[in-house]
């Protein structure tokens, strides 16, 4: 039995990885205090589309955030919103390169975008993305 538990160690290290890796990929939260339904505010991942199977066109990634940019900038319509810059990325992690201190991120090759937008009188606000605008950070 001793000369098994090495063994069963690493089979309980590779499982563990493995379903770590599955819930993140599946859009799964694996933080208790994200609320999958809630609007993005400040360091919150909203999922919008429920899908993340193939990439979308950038303007519909900039249509969806610029949906949520009007809460965020307290505007009333989506017409209030100016795109002031859309940029393609390879985010370095699954977090879109905008981690808090308590997230857990895989590190790998995520595409997606940098969108910044405004409206008059306002302060400008940088959402990060992924290509299929199912995670969208305020940043």
């Amino acid at each position: 039995m001793m000369r098994n538990k090495p063994l069963l160690i690493v089979i309980f290290i590779v499982v563990a990885i493995f379903v770590f890796v599955f819930l993140r990929n599946s859009g799964l939260s694996v933080r208790g205090d994200v609320d999958d339904n809630a609007p993005v505010v400040d360091d919150k991942v909203e999922d919008i589309t429920g899908n993340d199977s193939d990439s979308i066109d950038s303007d519909a990634v900039v249509e969806k955030v610029k949906s949520i940019a009007v809460e965020g900038l307290e505007v009333s319509s989506v017409n209030d919103i100016k795109v002031i810059s859309v940029e393609a990325m390879e985010w370095s992690d699954s977090c879109l390169g905008a981690a808090t201190e308590d997230a857990i991120c895989a590190q790998v090759i995520t595409p997606g975008y940098r969108i910044v937008v405004g409206a008059d009188g306002r302060a400008d606000v940088t959402y990060h993305t992924n290509n299929t605008a199912n995670s969208i950070i305020r940043k």
